[in-house]
């Protein structure tokens, strides 16, 4: 009976027409989880701990759901990433073995294949472009192991960029009670179509949660079934927002723009001639490098912070050649260079397992993340959030050597290497004789240059 009912769900959800962009749909909440909830899994991924003898195992539950009737869902990387064995519960309560065929880290994004006995029911992704604060959503999961618990709330935010989180795409803020065990499901609209990915909460507040847009992950997902990877385009440029008010204090002449900092080795911009910095600098707390170019477009597109130059560039198709104007030595001038492609999955599974050597080097010593306290559960649930604690944290308090060697060991962990060479720089300044953070600081490097 209860198959049954799941091929008729799949026969509704794939033939019925999808209402209207910017139709206003009242379903009752009701119908929405009778229509939903049998395409949504529990995920339980079974992780190896090296580094805790006492603790080898452990385990990580999660949501996902189904987006084809032969199996293949989406959830969290971050779920199911490194796991030995991973198993989904269906909403029958069936236990299926499930493989990962591909993800993306950056995006926290994992395609799964749940080999399933006969056709399932499957979500209907929606739109989060037309997505606007105050919409009211849903969340169908598995808050802490509660299987298919269903929440509402509203959109509280839209186009929020977290520092705490590497790809830096614009997420939803939601209200809808996300807990552990809810990463990796639905966000639905009250059509009941999917319009985000639950990705994390924050542990600071109440009813403050986090969801990837449904639009970023239908163009990752296609990468992801196309290739079983997402190369984003690649320049090579780091740097941060530079205000043009920074010139009466520097007296130097600069632009409001992108300044860059750091150019990575190797990379496009390097080719290019263009400039890092080579000037350290601090003024009001906040730390700059200067000397460097500064972006003011992306062909012929204003680039006015960070933020611009980010959205720019991810316009970009690797391969292309595109146009910086560039602000040196007080004038404008073009500079054209070939976009290049990284993986980033690849660098992110090399930091991971980096990381987990240094740990199983700790082992014994009385030294190790979990017992320091800060950075809570190792199982991957939380990292992300924690480290935007920990940074809060190192603005207050900017002399916790220990601090900073512990956002240097989370961004390596996140792949955001460049800020985690310097996360272990402000570390070694404050603790220049501690040895394991050379060591740590050597390997940051090194993932930075792409030697490792």
């Amino acid at each position: 009976m209860l198959v049954i009912r799941a091929l008729a769900l799949v026969s509704a959800l794939v033939v019925a027409s999808a209402p209207a962009r910017g139709a206003s749909c009242e379903e009752p909440l009701s119908t929405i989880y009778a229509k939903v909830a049998p395409a949504v899994v529990s995920i339980q991924a079974t992780k190896i701990n090296k580094a805790r003898p006492d603790r080898r195992f452990e385990t990580i539950v999660g949501s996902g759901f189904l987006i084809e009737g032969d199996g293949h869902a989406l959830t969290n990387a971050h779920v199911v990433d490194g796991a030995a064995s991973i198993v989904a519960t269906l909403d029958t309560g069936e236990k299926v073995p499930t493989r990962v065929l591909a993800l993306d880290s950056v995006l926290d994004l994992a395609l799964l294949k749940l080999h399933v006995p006969t056709p399932q029911a499957v979500v209907r992704l929606g739109e989060s472009g037309g997505v606007r604060v105050g919409d009211d959503v849903v969340t169908i999961g598995n808050p802490i192991g509660l299987e298919q618990t269903m929440t509402r709330g509203i959109v509280s935010a839209i186009n929020r960029v977290l520092p705490s989180l590497s790809a830096e795409e614009p997420m939803l803020q939601t209200d809808a009670p996300i807990n552990p065990g809810n990463s990796g499901g639905p966000l639905l609209d009250r059509c009941g179509a999917v319009i985000g990915i639950n990705t994390l909460f924050s542990e600071d507040a109440r009813n403050i949660g986090f969801a990837i847009p449904i639009d970023a992950v239908k163009v990752a997902l296609k990468s992801l079934k196309d290739s079983g990877r997402v190369v984003r385009p690649w320049l090579g440029l780091q740097g941060r927002t530079l205000e043009p008010s920074l010139g009466n204090v520097v007296r130097m002449p600069v632009t409001a723009g992108f300044l860059v900092e750091v150019v990575e080795d190797g990379s496009p911009a390097e080719r290019a001639g263009l400039r890092g910095g080579h000037l350290s600098i601090s003024v009001q707390g906040e730390d700059y490098l200067l000397g460097g170019d500064i972006v003011t477009a992306v062909n012929g597109s204003p680039v006015r912070t960070r933020e611009d130059f980010g959205a720019r560039v991810k316009l970009l198709k690797v391969g292309q050649r595109a146009r910086l104007t560039i602000f040196r030595d007080g004038t404008a001038r073009d500079v054209t260079l070939n976009v290049a492609g990284r993986d980033i999955v690849g660098f992110v599974n090399e930091a991971r397992q980096a990381v987990r050597d240094i740990e199983a080097s700790l082992a014994g010593t009385g030294m190790s993340i979990e017992s320091s306290g800060a950075l809570g559960p190792r199982d991957g649930e939380h990292i992300d959030a924690m480290v935007g604690r920990l940074a809060a944290h190192l603005r207050e308090n900017p002399d916790d050597a220990d601090g900073w060697k512990l956002l240097g060991r989370s961004y390596m962990v996140l792949g955001r290497f460049p800020e985690a060479v310097d996360a272990y720089a402000r570390a070694a300044q404050r603790s220049p004789r501690d040895a394991q953070l050379l060591t740590d600081f050597a390997d940051a490097l090194a993932m930075t240059r792409g030697e490792k």
